[in-house]
């Protein structure tokens, strides 16, 4: 079975009092500081690649699925933690796309992890041009069972469909777009979690 994710938006408040909630019932979470650069054909909405550097530490990732969250499969392998490195893979990857309608979106989290009886419930804040706090619940369950269990928690996942109109305005008031921004912003982001800041 694919992993399986539902997906949904708090307030700043909600985050804080479901940060403290969760700690109190599953211990401390996992805390992860992560980049995520995105770079995507707008007209393929079944395949994303992403160079994330979590906690300092480098890799090339592909969901292949919908857009909409649900079922994905998703491969990855780690890349050294340079910064030349990670730019020239970023670079050979645009360029692949270059002929595309190719978007470049810089992403930013400070996630907080808890794993509890096989699910993982990620809070986020997501950070850029502005602050969103979305969560995650993940499983290798069915998607009714994955929200049953968030319910349970109060968490309310979102389950419209999204697809790219909804993506964009999201990414437009949250994220940094890489299309806008020349290289040495660009590397001067790749830097700061290089150094694992």
């Amino acid at each position: 079975m694919n992993e399986v994710e539902i997906w949904g938006v708090l307030s700043e408040k909600e985050f804080d009092s479901k940060l403290n909630e969760f700690t109190e019932k599953f211990g401390a979470p996992k805390i992860q500081k992560r980049l995520a650069i995105q770079i995507l054909d707008a007209d393929d909405r079944s395949l994303w690649t992403r160079i994330r550097i979590t906690d300092g530490k480098a890799e090339i990732m592909q969901k292949l699925g919908s857009w909409d969250i649900g079922s994905q499969q998703e491969v990855s392998f780690p890349i050294e933690t340079k910064e030349r490195y990670i730019w020239n893979c970023y670079t050979i990857i645009r360029n692949l796309l270059r002929s595309r309608r190719i978007q470049i979106v810089f992403i930013q989290h400070k996630n907080f992890i808890f794993e509890t009886n096989g699910f993982e419930i990620k809070l986020s804040h997501q950070f850029g041009k502005s602050d969103k706090y979305p969560f995650e619940v993940e499983a290798q369950e069915s998607e009714e069972t994955i929200i049953e269990f968030a319910r349970n928690l109060g968490l309310e996942p979102d389950l419209s469909k999204k697809g790219e109109t909804f993506w964009n305005k999201w990414n437009d008031a949250v994220n940094l777009d890489g299309k806008k921004m020349k290289d040495e912003e660009l590397k001067e982001i790749i830097r700061k979690y290089v150094r694992g800041n």
